[in-house]
C-alpha cells in the first residue's frame, strides 16, 4: 500500500504517540521496496537542487549567524546537529553539499555548538533501514550517544 507521498505505509509501520513521537517498526515492511522508493525520491530531490552560488551562500551564513548570535549572547545554548544518512543517501548529500564546503564552513562561522554524526563515536554504526531513519528499537541507544556528547561539551548536565 502506498501513501500519497509514495512511501510504503502498509502494516502500520509508523506509530505516532500522544506526545507526537514517531516510532518506525521497519520489521513490518518490505524494506527492500521501501528503501528503493526512498532512494528514488532522494535522487529526484537531489537532482532538482543545485548548491547556492558563493555569494548567496555567504549571505545565508551571515544571516543565520545574525539570528543566532544574540541568543547565544543572552545565554542560550544553540546546537546544530547533522543526523545520519547512509549509503546512497549519504552519497547524494556529499555530492550536492559536501561536508567540508557547507557544514564545516557554517560551524566555523556561526555561533553555537555544531555536532556532525561522523564526529560522535558510535553514531555511524546504526542501521538506517531507509538510509535516513532509525528503527524504533535503536532510539534509546542513539539518544544516549547524543546526550553523552551534549554533556561532554557542556550543553547538558
Amino acid at each position: 500500500m502506498l501513501e500519497s507521498g509514495g512511501l510504503q505505509q502498509g502494516n502500520n509501520y509508523l506509530k505516532t504517540t500522544r506526545e507526537r513521537e514517531r516510532n518506525a517498526d521497519y520489521r513490518r515492511l518490505d524494506i527492500a521496496a521501501h528503501r528503493a522508493e526512498r532512494i528514488r525520491r532522494v535522487a529526484a530531490r537531489a537532482a532538482k537542487f543545485s548548491p547556492p552560488s558563493p555569494a548567496i551562500w555567504d549571505k545565508s551564513v551571515a544571516e543565520l549567524d545574525r539570528l543566532v548570535r544574540p541568543m547565544v549572547k543572552r545565554g542560550a545554548r544553540v546546537v546544530f546537529i547533522r543526523f545520519p544518512t547512509s549509503d546512497e543517501h549519504w552519497k547524494f548529500d556529499e555530492e550536492r553539499f559536501p561536508r567540508a564546503r557547507y557544514w564545516d564552513d557554517m560551524a566555523g562561522r556561526i555561533s553555537g555548538a555544531w555536532l556532525h554524526f561522523q564526529d560522535i563515536p558510535g553514531l555511524s554504526r546504526f542501521d538506517l533501514p531507509d538510509t535516513s531513519h532509525l528503527d524504533m528499537r535503536d532510539k534509546p541507544a542513539f539518544t544516549r550517544l547524543i546526550m553523552d556528547k551534549l554533556r561532554e561539551i557542556g550543553i547538558y548536565r
